[in-house]
Formats: C-alpha cells, structure tokens, sequence
C-alpha cells in the first residue's frame, strides 16, 4: 500500500471516529435532558410540590430539546456541533425551589411554613387579603421557636439589604390586614399593635412605629459618633463618653460639615453649658410621645447655626417649664397662655424676635396629629394626604383658626405691619419738628386726614374711617381719644394724631383677626413714647418700635407666603404645624396683654382710699409737692391728691411724664418754680418737664407743718398721722429730697 493510499485510509477512519464520537456526544446530551425530564416529573408528584418550580425544568428541558433538534446534520467530518447549554448545577438549582411554596423567601433568609399555613397560601394567595394574613402567620409561626427567632435576628439586624426586603413585605401585609379589620369594624380605626401578634416586635426592628425610622438613624449616628468623639481617650479619662451621654441634632447647624444622615451627635454637657435643664427637654421631649433625640433633631431643624438653637432653646425650656401639667405641655389653660404671653412679651432678645418666638412654640407643640393618626403614617395604613385640611388657602385658614377668622382678615394684618414699617420710618425723621412728608407715600396719605382733622369743620369720623372697622364700643373710646388729642391743638397735637394712626396699625397687624381696640392702641402709643423726654431718647424710642414692627412684618409675610404657596392645594401636615404655632403664639401675646389692659383699667377705677394703700414710688418725683405717687406693681403709677383727697391721674410713666406730672430726676439744683397742671391746661404750652426734681414752696404757701416745729413725735393713725395740738385732723408725711419732713394736711375729723 502506496503512502498516499495510507494517508486517505487514515483520514477517513479519522474522520469516522470523529463522526462516531460527534453521535454519542449528542445522544448523551439528550439522555442527559431525558433525564432532567425524569427529575421534574418525580418532583411533582411530591406533595409539598411547587409546580413553579417543576415547570421551570420543565422549561429548561423543552428549550434544550429545541436547541438539539436545531442542530445542523453531522457533517462528512464529524465537526462538533453546538452545546447545549444545560447541566445538573442548574437543574438542581431550579429543583431545588421545589417545595418553594413552603418558605418565605426574604432576603438571604428563608421562613419554612408549616404544611397547614403552606396549604392555605397555595390555596388563598390570589385573595390579598388573606395572603397577607398568611404571610403574618407563617412569620409569627417561626418565630414562635427561639432557635428560629435567634437565627432570624442574626441575618436581619443590621443587615441594610434584608430589613429593607422584610420591610417590603411586612408593611403591605400590615396595610392589608388592617384595611380588612376598619372594613368589618365600620371605618373605625384599627391599631395594629393590638390587632396583630407580634406587631411591636417587626415595628421596633424595621422603624414602623411613630417616628420608628428616624430613631433607627438616629441611634446608628450616636454609635457611630462614639469612637471620635472618644478619640484618644481611655474610659477612665475624664471627658469620655458613652453611648447615654450623647445625643443628637439637626445637621443644619452645621452648614459646612457635610451629613448623609441629616443628624449631628453632640455631647449632652453641650446643653448644661449652655445653662439649659436637659431634664425639662426630656419633659418637653415626653410630652410629644418622643424620644430626646428625635424632639432635639426636630426643634433644631429650625435653626442654621449652634448659637440661635441654643438660646431658642433656652427659651424654650423656660417656657415648657411654665406650661407643665401633669407629663404633658398644655397651652389651653388661660393662666398659662397669659404667662407665656408675658415671656415672649418682656423677655429681652426675645420680645422683638417675632420669628422667634413662633420656632419655639412650634417646638414645643410639636406635631399636630394625633399618635394614632401619627402611628397610622408610621405603619403605612394612611398617607400625608389623609390629614390635609381643605382645599384652598381660604378655605384651609378658615378650618385651622375657626369661624370669626379670614384670610382676608390674615391679609389686613400683612397690609397694617407694611403700613405701620413704612410710616414709622417716616416718623422718625419729623419727630419734634412740623410734619412735612413726601407726596404720594402712605404717611403723606395719613397726614392728609391729620390736616383735615384739625382744618374748619374736621371731625374725629374722617379719622375713624380710615382707622377701618371696630366695634361700637371701642369706636366710642377710641374717638374720645381723638376728641382729646384734636382738642389740644398745635403742632404736638398734629403729631400725637399721626402716632394714634401708626399705633392703630401696629395693633391691627398683631392681632389675628386685624381687629382694632382701644387699649392695644394705648400699648403701642406707650412704646412711642416710654417716659424718655429727650430727643435722643425719643428717636430711640422709635428705633426700636421700627425694629419691633419690622420682625412683625417679617413674620407675617413668612406666613403669608405660606399659606400661598404651601396651601395652594390646601394645609399639609407641615403646614398646619406652623399654622398651629403662630395661632398659639398671638393668642398667647392677646391674653397676656388684654390682662394688663384689664390691670390698668381697674386701677383708673381706683378711689383715693383704696389707692393710697399702693407702694408709694420713690423713682418718679411728683411737678407738685401737694402731689405723691403709688405704682400698682404691674407698670402704671397713680398720682394723689392729699390735700382733696382725689386721684389725679393714671397711667404709664411716660404718658404722666408727657403730662407734666412726674419728673424722672430726683437731685434739686436751686429754686424752681413749677406749673401746677390742670386740667384746662394745653399740654403743648406746658413747661417742657424738668431735669431735676423741685424743691417745694414754703409750708405757709401749702398749708404745711414742719417737722422741727412740732413738740413732740406725730401719732400715726392708718395711713396718715396726728399731730401734737391739732386736734383729729389728718395730716400725710412728706419728705424732701434734702432729708427733711413735714405734713400736709389731709382731711378734717377722726380717723
């Protein structure tokens, strides 16, 4: 046999080989599938069968077989033909989901049903009603077993990715089960934590409880925190910190340092170096159903920086510790409102920090719902929606502050502050000089009705209508007011008349419903003129009613836009909270001020007997030596006649000051004399009020008896005092600023 003849005889036994082997490749691949065939068929005669899964072989099998019949022809060669791609790893891996249906597949976790509940779940899963109660009792069913509830905890705490996986099921199941429950109960509300087994337990691990999630960040930031703020520190050192000696706020206070979470930890010493009870935090944080962290992240998320949430803060325990009842913060009570009004009324820094005070009711409230409408957002059985108020501004003003009260009402209070900032402005640069005014501005507008008042024929009507509405009864006093005023004549008149209009502005913007009283004017005119009779002191004065004013404005405008832009679609939740706060705010600031108006009329009430028996001031010394003062403790001072027995007028100190009453120095420098005031007397031809006190006339010109004339010591009976050979006449001790006493008579007959 020729060389070549070998060489082809083994080229074509070669290639026989190769179609023979090419064959039984094949064929072994499909005894291979026939067998996979044979596997899925075994499966789905067990009963725990999960046909999913059976078919899913079944699947694999019919497309292997697809691919095989697919396949081109051995050829002459015996080429290798195309492999399928199916083998025992990814037969078994489908295989093994047989029997799926009795687990719970979560995560990286699997909950194994028993046969009872995996029965009813293959049974009932197309109802979602059921499945969800299914899917309780199969979890509640695991856990029932402390080596199933141990391993459970050891893959989910912690584990980001299967609490998330967890939380996807369990919430729904909740919403399900709780949706059926309101159905059967008529719409009544359904708390899970009673409803469902074990409820506490899933809601404490997945943060479903009121403000669940946000206690579980905020937990993971103080851990977190613990080794740098003990960087370098042993636990003996002094200045190591625990886990319970930290806490967190808003990261918002610390603009420059970036925060994933939005929490910052801080030590609680923080806080007592700063002179705040973290006890009366806790108090404030227990009201609100919260957690000190979760209460102190929320109240500074209204501040940008350390130093203001620290003095709101300051301010604020100051004021939990006012409204206390019982565990809880109440702003009801009318007492407690009056007294938080006259905190944010007279406290310095906070007074004219209108804005301010707002973020610390705010604070303190907390949330306007209810903690089972709160734990109903929590565990996914309602939406923010649910609690929306109206659908409007309008409507959703009126919903939240009541009937009586109007966005429009809301809309004059804008219009007044705006009013008042701009005339005050002007204000400032004519006081002590005649009025003159830019044309066109919304002062020039007022002193156009000042000018019409004092012209021929001008009447009090003209002012009172643009003054706007009021009711019958403080339209009556405040036109005696303006009566007054128009009635003293001049140029003081004119201005006094202008600082009437802005004060009725100042106390329409403060109160809820614009509306316009007499004494609320009175308090704002106080504030224009405080008892300071230098011009300085009444420019600064005016400064800082402008200063006062503008917060105010700056307040409203904030609301304004609030309930604009915020309400277009009705109040959210958010909004009603900020809502909620300015209402208990200028209620506070109402009740408060109403209060001291009532003070001060009662006392203008006063008899001469009853005001006698007043704490005599010694701070303000009376332009007549006949005279003498008495302070009611609350502010106002009462000037009396001893000679007649009378009152001779009440009020602030600088009203009585501006009347020519009262002085504020008490150091004589030689003889002076006084004018003594009367009541026919225009003040704007008054002597300006004097530096120093008097010195009083001669005792014969008061018919007064010295002191160094008498025989013997005077007898004091009640108030007042009997003097040796004058019989039962009543006589009142006077004493000069040089030392030296002597008696006025009082009265005649027994005491």
């Amino acid at each position: 046999m020729g060389v070549g003849t070998a060489l082809a005889m083994g080229l074509v036994q070669g290639f026989s080989k190769n179609m023979d082997e090419e064959k039984a490749r094949r064929q072994a691949q499909r005894d291979r599938v026939d067998g996979y065939q044979n596997l899925a068929m075994e499966a789905s005669f067990k009963d725990d069968a999960n046909m999913a899964g059976v078919n899913a072989v079944f699947g694999m099998v019919n497309k292997a077989r697809r691919e095989m019949d697919s396949m081109k022809p051995i050829g002459p060669f015996g080429a290798r033909g195309e492999d399928v791609v199916m083998d025992m790893a990814s037969v078994q891996s489908a295989l093994r989901k047989t029997g799926d249906e009795r687990f719970l597949n979560i995560g990286s976790y699997k909950v194994q049903m028993s046969d009872e509940i995996s029965f009813r779940h293959k049974k009932d899963r197309s109802d979602p009603s059921k499945k969800a109660m299914l899917t309780i009792d199969a979890l509640n069913e695991h856990l029932n077993d402390p080596d199933n509830k141990s391993a459970f905890l050891k893959q989910f705490e912690g584990n980001v990715s299967n609490l998330n996986e967890l939380r996807g099921i369990y919430r729904p199941a909740v919403q399900g089960i709780i949706a059926q429950l309101q159905q059967e109960n008529k719409g009544k509300p359904v708390d899970p934590r009673t409803a469902i087994t074990n409820y506490s337990f899933f809601s404490d691990l997945l943060g479903l409880g009121i403000d669940g999630q946000q206690q579980i960040a905020i937990d993971s930031v103080k851990a977190g925190s613990l080794p740098i703020l003990n960087r370098g520190l042993s636990p003996d050192d002094e200045g190591f910190v625990t886990e319970a000696g930290v806490t967190v706020v808003s990261s918002s206070l610390y603009p420059d340092t970036p925060s994933d979470s939005g929490y910052q930890a801080i030590p609680i010493a923080s806080f007592t170096e700063n002179d705040i009870d973290i006890g009366l935090v806790d108090m404030a944080a227990k009201s609100q159903g919260r957690s000190r962290g979760v209460f102190l992240s929320n109240f500074s998320s209204q501040y940008n920086s350390m130093t203001e949430f620290m003095t709101g803060l300051r301010h604020a325990t100051k004021i939990a510790e006012m409204t206390r009842s019982g565990e809880k913060l109440s702003f009801s009570d009318n007492e407690t409102l009056i007294n938080v009004g006259n905190y944010l009324d007279t406290t310095e820094g906070l007074r004219t920090d209108a804005i301010g005070q707002t973020r610390i009711i705010q604070g303190l409230m907390g949330p306007v719902l209810t903690e089972s409408q709160r734990r109903s957002l929590a565990n996914g059985t309602a939406t923010p929606d649910t609690f929306r108020t109206g659908t409007n501004p309008t409507e959703a003003y009126k919903m939240t502050f009541g009937e009586g009260n109007s966005l429009s009402d809301f809309k004059t209070r804008v219009r007044s502050a705006q009013i008042a900032k701009e005339q005050l402005n002007i204000y400032k640069t004519i006081v002590g000089n005649e009025i003159n005014t830019v044309k066109g501005t919304m002062l020039d507008s007022a002193l156009k009705a000042v000018n019409s008042l004092f012209g021929t024929g001008g009447t009090t009507d003209q002012l009172l209508g643009m003054l706007g509405t009021m009711d019958d009864a403080e339209k009556q006093k405040i036109s005696a007011r303006l009566e007054g005023i128009k009635n003293r004549g001049g140029a003081r008149a004119r201005r006094d008349t202008l600082a009437f209009i802005i004060a009725a502005n100042m106390a329409r913007a403060e109160d809820q419903g614009g509306r316009l009283s007499d004494g609320d004017i009175q308090r704002n005119l106080d504030k224009l003129a405080p008892g300071l009779t230098t011009k300085p002191g009444e420019i600064q004065s005016v400064d800082t009613v402008i200063e006062s004013v503008d917060q105010q404005l700056r307040l409203l405008q904030k609301y304004d836009n609030i309930i604009e832009v915020e309400g277009a679609n009705g109040f959210s939740i958010a909004t009603r909270e900020k809502i909620q706060a300015l209402k208990v705010r200028d209620l506070a600031l109402k009740r408060s001020r109403d209060t001291n108006v009532t003070a001060t009329s009662s006392v203008n009430q006063m008899s001469y007997e009853e005001a006698s028996k007043l704490e005599p001031s010694t701070v303000f010394p009376t332009t007549n030596p006949s005279y003498s003062v008495v302070t009611d403790g609350k502010g106002s001072l009462i000037i009396l006649d001893a000679q007649n027995g009378t009152v001779v007028a009440r009020g602030k100190p600088g009203e009585l000051t501006e009347r020519g009453l009262i002085t504020t120095s008490r150091t004589p420098t030689g003889n002076q004399t006084v004018t003594p005031p009367a009541s026919n007397v225009n003040p704007a031809d008054r002597p300006a009020p004097l530096d120093v006190a008097p010195v009083p006339p001669t005792p014969s010109e008061i018919n007064a008896v010295e002191a160094t004339d008498l025989d013997s010591p005077a007898i004091r009976s009640g108030n007042f005092y009997k003097l040796p050979g004058k019989g039962d006449a009543l006589y009142k001790k006077i004493e000069r600023t040089d030392g030296s006493e002597y008696y006025i008579l009082n009265s005649q007959g027994t005491n």
